[in-house]
């Protein structure tokens, strides 16, 4: 998993996407996005499935 931190106009740091790579057919390793934060709410990305199966969770 990446998490992806960005800082705020207050200096905080906050995450703002989770990553989950993955290894294509060719071997190149890629990012896929499984969650993405927002202030009001966390939405899910293409890969937020793969990131449960890896935490060992399926109620996301």
């Amino acid at each position: 998993m990446v998490i992806h931190l960005a800082r705020g106009r207050d200096g905080r740091r906050r995450i703002v996407e989770l990553g989950v790579p993955e290894r294509d057919d060719t071997g190149l390793v890629t990012l896929r996005t499984a969650a993405t934060f927002e202030p009001d709410r966390v939405v899910r990305g293409p890969a937020a499935g793969r990131l449960a199966a890896r935490l060992g969770s399926v109620a996301w």
